[in-house]
């Protein structure tokens, strides 16, 4: 195998992989990245098991081979290096890296101890816009639950509605939704699929800087999300989600149109006093005076309040939040003025930006006190 290519690719290329590309006591080769030079294309594979990924990287081959090299120092290796031009080069043991200044060689293991990575048929797929995956898993990836008693909770829930896809998370506290417009959501054999939080991040990671299309398809309890360049492969988990629709509130009592930087301001000062061991801030809105106080109150540190101008409807409220929760909330939402409603100090609030229709969604639900 030889193969020639400009050290910025490279670099790019294993930095997608390291989050996945990880130490292992009894499978070694899951530190490794499988480099297959085949058919006039290079391509990287790493994978955790969980999450497979395969990246095709524009390259010269001058020799076809394959080679699975410790991702760790070749990253390593690679960052370090000073010239454009790459040239890799199999050798008996593992790889060798040559450039104007610089020569190494990395010692391998053999690729047939790399782990398949299984590459499903591409039947009646989701296409998805540039970013829109990405953008939806980091708007609802705050509300997914930590836990191992509940992997459908601990997960990422798609829905296909045949006129939209929707992204969904919860963990019975809070709950973010978002709202994706697409092509072939009709002709889809995808209804409805449950991934793991882990591999959504990765998700996340992997396919932020593509201004590619995506594909999504699923197949015997995989899913895959592709583009030209980008092949990722994830387990899927088997259940039904709840029914996360029928926690939402309909009707509301109240409702406040804010400046969300602003507000967020507001409560970043205001959590300084919530104490060590609480997370509580404690909202007032005022129709009357049309304005939100935010406070909060703690024997150790003191207390504090501020006050924020708002557009308010409807009837006072007085309801207490975890301000993290609160915080994570409002920054999930894209746009510069968000809309809160809310019914009572003892019902979820319901957080959306203030446009016509939008997209995302985010319920959280009060501390009762």
């Amino acid at each position: 195998m030889k193969i020639n290519l400009f050290k910025n690719y490279l670099g790019q290329s294993l930095n997608k992989l390291s989050r996945i590309a990880k130490s292992h006591n009894n499978l070694p080769a899951l530190a490794s990245v499988l480099i297959t030079a085949k058919k006039g294309e290079l391509k990287i594979k790493a994978t955790n098991l969980e999450v497979g990924v395969v990246l095709t990287v524009p390259a010269s081959i001058e020799k076809e081979g394959e080679v699975a090299i410790p991702l760790k120092i070749l990253s390593s290796v690679v960052e370090s290096i000073n010239d454009k031009k790459i040239t890799l080069t199999k050798n008996q043991n593992g790889i060798k890296i040559n450039t104007k200044s610089t020569n190494t060689t990395i010692n391998g293991i053999s690729s047939k101890e790399f782990p398949i990575i299984p590459k499903l048929k591409k039947e009646n797929p989701i296409n998805l816009p540039p970013n829109q995956i990405t953008r939806a898993i980091e708007q609802v990836i705050p509300a997914v639950a930590i836990s191992n008693i509940r992997p459908d909770l601990a997960s990422v829930y798609l829905k296909n509605n045949k006129k939209d896809l929707r992204i969904v998370s919860t963990d019975g506290f809070r709950l973010g939704e978002k709202i994706i417009k697409s092509n072939g959501l009709s002709q889809s054999d995808i209804e409805s699929v449950i991934v793991p939080s882990q591999s959504a991040v990765e998700i996340m990671q992997i396919f932020k800087d593509t201004d590619e299309d995506l594909n999504v398809y699923v197949k015997d309890n995989q899913i895959v999300f592709e583009s030209e360049s980008i092949y990722l492969i994830s387990r899927i988990i088997d259940g039904n989600y709840p029914d996360y629709t029928q926690i939402i509130p309909r009707e509301f009592k109240t409702e406040v149109v804010v400046d969300k930087n602003k507000l967020i301001d507001s409560i970043r000062l205001i959590s300084l006093f919530s104490g060590q061991d609480s997370s509580d801030i404690k909202l007032n809105f005022s129709k009357k005076e049309e304005q939100l106080t935010t406070s909060a109150k703690s024997s150790k540190v003191g207390e504090g309040s501020r006050k924020t101008k708002v557009n308010i409807k409807g009837e006072d409220v007085e309801i207490i939040f975890n301000y993290r929760y609160l915080i994570d909330g409002i920054n999930s939402v894209k746009e510069d003025k968000i809309k809160m409603l809310l019914n009572d100090s003892s019902s979820p609030i319901l957080i959306k930006s203030n446009r016509e229709k939008p997209d995302f969604l985010y319920l959280l639900s009060p501390i009762k006190k």
